[in-house]
């Protein structure tokens, strides 16, 4: 491998990690978002170990203007704002190249492809290699024989060094043509204009006619097509300005030269620092042990492979390495047969599905993976594309008796996703579906620790037995280039598809035992696993979707988006990019001149917290607001949801999991049927388009109640919120009347709407600062109404503070059904953590258990709707609402079940109540 030089774009590679996780984003147990963090340091740390480059460093943007602007004030002027979410993690990028140990180069006055430029030719003219990680076409201009544009490959897909023959395959030109293809067709991204109506191949065709931007001017005359000489005429003077934005400055006076780039080794310490505080422990396989030596100065040391020899290119995937464990292919028929006879006497068995698709309603099953035994496993392959498969009435007629069998445990890893494929086949029935033989280590490994997201097959084994298991995307691909899993060759499938069944039942005998020792395996039995079933059926019942209506809500929401649009243009005196933040803050923070909220690295934050507390400032913050939510409401939901409804039956079919909220709650994923905002009429009209199926049927509501506020309490025991809630009195009136020190007669609307932010905001910990800006009151006022409430609920005070010291003293709290949260951060020296940590204490005794509450009242209307025989059944979980569909006939019957079962779920101290409505729809029911 020659001398190379690696060049890491900062804000290229955090932008692409941030982007690809965009569907699913990843989050940690504190609610961080760290898809960034994770893309950017796992880029770094795997180019790294699979590279070994003799020279690295990391290139940034300054904040600031450049160059550029002072060429063009509208240079990235209309560049589409950086996400917040993407914002929030900047700071934890920027804390891992400060401590990796590598060299980080900048310059003021010049962006970071400037700096990229003049490195790489420096180092080109010193006999190195450059491979520039970066994607942006601006840097395409540098590539030359010496100087490449990297992208790593995605596991086992080869990494692309892209040389002048890709550039000339993806832009159309070579190297040497890129910045006069930019200045005549313009760059959007940056805001270079070029010239008008000027696209790719119109400036390819004039490029390979005249050679050059000053060559297609020196023959203008020859250009036949009018439209075409007309607008290069008019706008010769733009496109020598943007060939002059275009160009790099690859001449800039660096601190530092090519010697000071030389890699010798990563600050192991800190970057495994790094690592565990943002839990991203699964990036520790790409570093080495603190001991160990991480020099590779000397180009070519090691036994890594080099871009010059094939790096990257999936020669030697896991699929090769020595399995795991005994992993069989069962492929015969006697075969199958001999496996049925030894499955018979062991009484656990854990059992995986490969399937061509993500649908478990839709998806076919492919293979079944088996396992009765740490490090052995069997594969059945059933319905691949490619090689022998096994007949699937076969395997039903083998296998089918022994997972029924009442005394054999069946182990899952996703139970709820395997259990509808099994009964798709075949294989089990809905009475099967028994909590107490079907076990999920996903669950147990959730409620055994809630706070965590690292619960997936590969993150659990990695975690518990230091084994990094096949990565799916060594078999099926990612992206455009993703195959379905039945076109995966047998053989391959076979060892992954059996060692996930053998990590399933290694990962068994772990969170079974640990189920018992934290006394969690009754909630886990009697709650999360009888849950199960209730929650497949639901799913696949999904809820009728009236699209013509959501159709007439898109039109609607067009008219007014465009209405709030024009009034705030109006107010604002001139036209801006309403989405933009940068523009938005210009408008709102120096033009306007109102008082400016947080402050980003990007400039003034326009979030939806920042405009809640201006609103009253002005009377362009609320139309901001109601745009956002029309917006949000149009892109999230009405133009969404039709994509989702199943065409033969226009109904959707939310996923519910229950391994997400730390508090126990459950979460209504694709397509997430909690969030539909009802602020405004129009967002309250997308409820109106979820219906009954068909005109004998109505929707029912069945809510609770003032929930939380019942659980606080009866787990408070506070005297005078007892007497409220067992007299029936408006327990918002009463408060209202303590903190404003009125009779509960002369309580006006306002004062209970405001008491009634009050009791909630206690719940979740809502200090003076927050509570004086959410009601627009000084926070003396706001101190003075906490302190009341205390005075009038003095019990609750106390409650609330016991929760916390409960929590430092064992390590966690529970909830009434017993679930447990762990917070380590109540021992903190980190003063936000801690009191971030300490809100969660107080909170997650009444949050959880209103979670649990509505979780038993499922499971027992879910049984007595099956024996009552009563054609009713339950569609939707939206936090503390239940919503069935149920035959006209049968409404009285199911709704005195239905309240039976929920206010009878828990006995507390105070009376729950459920609020319960019926219509057409669901905004009609509730």
């Amino acid at each position: 491998m020659s001398p190379s030089l690696f060049l890491i774009d900062v804000s290229a590679v955090a932008y692409r990690s941030y982007f690809a996780f965009i569907k699913n984003p990843l989050v940690n147990s504190r609610g961080e978002e760290t898809s960034a963090i994770f893309g950017f340091a796992s880029h770094t740390l795997r180019l790294i170990a699979e590279c070994r480059p003799s020279h690295i460093a990391f290139v940034k943007d300054l904040p600031g203007p450049t160059f550029r602007r002072e060429l063009f004030a509208e240079y990235k002027a209309h560049r589409k704002p950086m996400p917040e979410p993407l914002v929030s993690q900047l700071p934890a990028i920027d804390d891992f190249v400060a401590h990796s140990g590598l060299q980080t180069i900048c310059l003021e006055g010049y962006e970071a492809d400037d700096v990229i430029g003049t490195l790489a030719l420096q180092a080109r003219a010193q006999g190195l290699k450059v491979y520039i990680v970066s994607r942006d076409k601006d840097l395409m201009q540098l590539v030359g024989d010496s100087i490449h544009l990297y992208e790593l490959g995605r596991m086992n897909q080869p990494s692309v060094a892209l040389g002048p023959d890709g550039v000339k395959e993806k832009m159309g030109v070579g190297p040497e043509h890129i910045i006069d293809l930019l200045a005549l067709m313009g760059d959007a991204s940056d805001n270079i204009p070029g010239v008008s109506k000027v696209g790719p191949k119109t400036a390819q065709t004039l490029l390979e006619t005249y050679g050059s931007l000053a060559g297609i001017y020196e023959n203008i005359d020859k250009i036949d097509k009018k439209a075409l000489k007309e607008n290069l005429i008019k706008d010769r003077e733009m496109a020598f300005l943007s060939q002059k934005l275009a160009t790099l400055d690859c001449n800039l006076l660096l601190p530092l030269g090519i010697s000071d780039l030389r890699f010798h080794s990563l600050d192991v310490a800190s970057i495994r620092k790094f690592l565990d505080r943002w839990e991203l422990t699964s990036l520790m396989k790409f570093i080495p042990n603190e001991n160990s030596s991480t020099d590779v100065g000397n180009a070519g040391g090691g036994d890594g492979a080099g871009i010059g020899d094939g790096a990257g290119e999936g020669s030697d995937t896991m699929i090769k390495e020595k399995p795991a464990g005994d992993y069989r292919l069962v492929a015969t028929l006697p075969e199958l047969s001999q496996l049925a006879e030894t499955l018979q006497s062991h009484p656990v068995l854990a059992v995986d599905t490969e399937t061509s698709g993500l649908n478990s309603r839709k998806a076919s099953l492919v293979g079944l993976c088996l396992s009765v035994a740490e490090g052995a496993g069997w594969y059945l392959p059933i319905g691949h594309e490619v090689g022998t498969n096994l007949p699937l009435n076969a395997v039903i007629e083998a296998l089918s008796p022994l997972l029924k069998h009442p005394d054999k445990q069946l182990v899952f890893h996703n139970a709820k996703f395997d259990l509808e494929i099994l009964q798709n086949h075949g294989l089990l029935g809905r009475e099967d579906f028994d909590g107490r033989r079907i076990h999920d280590t996903m669950i147990a490994a959730y409620l055994c620790d809630p706070g965590t997201r690292k619960i997936s097959l590969d993150e659990l084994a990695l975690d518990k037995f230091g084994v990094e298991m096949i990565p799916i995307e060594e078999l099926i691909g990612k992206g455009k280039n993703q195959i379905s899993f039945s076109r995966v060759p047998v053989d391959q499938a076979a060892i992954y598809g059996a060692e996930d069944a053998d990590f399933t039942f290694r990962l068994w005998k772990i969170y079974g035992e640990e189920l018992r020792e934290k006394r969690l395996d009754r909630l886990y039995e009697e709650m999360e696993m009888a849950l199960v079933p209730v929650l497949m059926e639901m799913e696949r019942r999904g809820i009728r979707l009236d699209i013509d209506a959501l159709q007439e809500i898109s039109t609607k929401l067009k008219l007014e988006i465009a209405r709030l649009e024009d009034t705030i243009f109006s107010l604002a005196g001139s036209v801006f990019n309403i989405n933009s933040p940068m523009q938005l803050a210009e408008i709102l923070f120096v033009r306007m001149g109102l008082k400016t909220g947080k402050k980003t690295k990007t400039g003034f934050s326009t979030d939806a917290a920042v405009l809640q507390k201006l609103e009253g400032e002005h009377p362009i913050i609320s139309l901001l607001l109601d745009h956002r939510e029309c917006t949000k409401l149009q892109n999230t939901y009405v133009e969404a949801l039709p994509l989702m409804a199943d065409p033969a039956t226009q109904r959707v079919h939310t996923n519910y999991s229950q391994v997400i909220a730390a508090t126990g709650r459950l979460s209504s994923l694709n397509p997430n049927l909690q969030n539909i905002p009802i602020r405004t009429e129009l967002g309250r009209s997308v409820r109106k388009c979820f219906t009954a199926k068909s005109p004998e049927y109505r929707l029912l509501s069945a809510d609770y109640s003032q929930i939380e506020l019942r659980l606080l309490a009866h787990l408070s025991g506070d005297p005078a919120l007892l007497e409220a809630y067992r007299k029936g009195l408006d327990i918002h009136a009463r408060t209202a009347a303590a903190l404003y020190g009125v009779d509960e007669n002369s309580v006006t609307s306002e004062m209970r709407r405001n008491a009634k932010v009050v009791n909630f905001g206690v719940l979740y910990g809502m200090g003076a600062h927050r509570l004086a800006a959410q009601l627009k009151i000084s926070r003396s006022d706001a101190a003075l109404f906490i302190s009341n409430y205390f005075s009038t609920y003095s019990h609750v005070e106390r409650y609330l503070q016991d929760m916390v010291d409960k929590g430092r003293k064992d390590g966690y709290v529970e909830t009434l059904a017993g679930r447990k949260r762990y917070l380590p951060d109540l021992l903190t020296d980190n003063r936000m953590l801690k009191e971030n940590a300490e809100r969660i204490a107080a909170n997650t005794p009444i949050q959880g258990s209103a979670a649990d509450l509505i979780k038993i009242a499922m499971i027992r209307i879910h049984r007595r709707l099956a024996d009552a025989k009563l054609d009713c059944d339950m569609l939707l979980q939206v936090h503390d609402e239940l919503v069935f569909e149920v035959r006209e006939e049968h409404i009285e019957a199911a709704s005195k079940l239905i309240r039976e079962e929920m206010e009878g779920a828990m006995q507390l101290a105070v009376p729950l109540q459920v609020d319960i409505g019926f219509g057409t729809n669901w905004l009609e029911a509730h």
